[in-house]
């Protein structure tokens, strides 16, 4: 298990805009992922977020679109392939 810190917060407003809160000060329900450009394009699939922020989309991820970039690839987390 990942230590907060390590962590990566996501937050939802109520227009459905998901923004990442690095200082994890906002109000309401988050969402933690490692800070891996895999584990954010996982978190930020519809289902995934509905589920973490208990409430139904749509959600607009476009805020986080540059933040992948950033993000480094973690050697001991392959991609997982999907059926």
């Amino acid at each position: 298990m990942a230590a907060r810190a390590d962590l990566l917060r996501l937050v939802c407003d109520a227009d459905g805009r998901v923004a990442a809160d690095p200082a994890r000060r906002a109000a309401g329900r988050g969402l933690n992922v490692h800070r891996t450009a895999g584990c954010l394009r996982r978190a930020v699939e519809p289902r995934v977020l509905a589920r973490a922020f208990r409430r139904p989309g749509p959600f607009d991820t476009t805020g986080l679109a540059g933040l992948s970039e950033g993000l480094a690839t973690h050697p001991d987390a392959p991609e997982r392939q999907r059926s």
